[in-house]
């Protein structure tokens, strides 16, 4: 527990004192809050059309959230990269599976907690807690999966960015499911982010489905494992 009391307070620090990695951590995520809240309903207010795509709004916010967790985390570690920290990991006490346990969790807790508080804190659509904690944990580890991929396969911050950019395009893309009437539309299920955004679009109608989420769980499990096992071997071998 010390060692993860004591990890946590050194990556806050390193956030702190990187003017970009502070902004995107703590700034952007809040200001994503207080649109969603306080402009949003105002927008609906005024232009009444907009109102049926309240769902996707909430859900496209949802999705956007662990992204941006993932860019902090995923440039932290590739500064980390370049110092080549994980090569110094063979001869101190913490071993690679340790620390990578401890910085996925790091992402994913400060994901959910920010999807969690924007669904509570959100007048648009009200669902139950349960929906609210069951849609935050499968939204939040696709921030692992990102980290992950960008770590692994981006060599420096200029690389890094362009792999996030093309990462959230693509994760992105779900979204067109919910204009597209046809079983074509299941295709993008190969996208991880189809799944909890199906999940939380249902809890916003009133019909929780548990497929979507028990998916979306499975599949990101899965990837997180795959994708350790690529970072292990891309960047920890080296």
């Amino acid at each position: 527990m010390n060692k993860v009391i004591q990890l946590t307070l050194n990556d806050l620090k390193n956030i702190t004192r990187d003017d970009i990695l502070k902004y995107f951590f703590i700034v952007v995520p809040l200001l994503f809050i207080m649109v969603l809240v306080l402009v949003v309903p105002v927008f609906i207010e005024q232009f009444p059309a907009i109102a049926e795509y309240s769902e996707i709004i909430v859900t496209f916010f949802s999705l956007e959230l662990p992204l941006i967790i993932g860019f902090v985390i995923s440039f932290l570690m590739l500064d980390e990269k370049d110092e080549r920290v994980f090569t110094a990991l063979r001869v101190m006490p913490v071993s690679l599976f340790q620390f990578l346990c401890y910085r996925l969790f790091f992402a994913v807790f400060f994901a959910f907690v920010f999807i969690f508080f924007m669904l509570l804190l959100n007048d648009l659509h009200r669902i139950s807690i349960v929906e609210m904690l069951l849609n935050s944990l499968a939204f939040a580890l696709i921030t692992p999966i990102l980290v992950l991929i960008e770590v692994s396969f981006a060599s420096n911050k200029v690389t890094g960015f362009t792999v996030f950019k093309t990462l959230n395009f693509i994760f992105m893309i779900p979204v067109a499911s919910f204009f597209i009437e046809s079983k074509w539309s299941m295709l993008m299920g190969l996208i991880p982010t189809y799944w909890p955004m199906h999940s939380i679009y249902n809890s916003l109608n009133s019909e929780l489905s548990f497929n979507h989420f028990i998916i979306s769980i499975l599949l990101s499990v899965s990837l997180i494992m795959i994708l350790s096992l690529i970072f292990k071997r891309r960047v920890y071998s080296v």
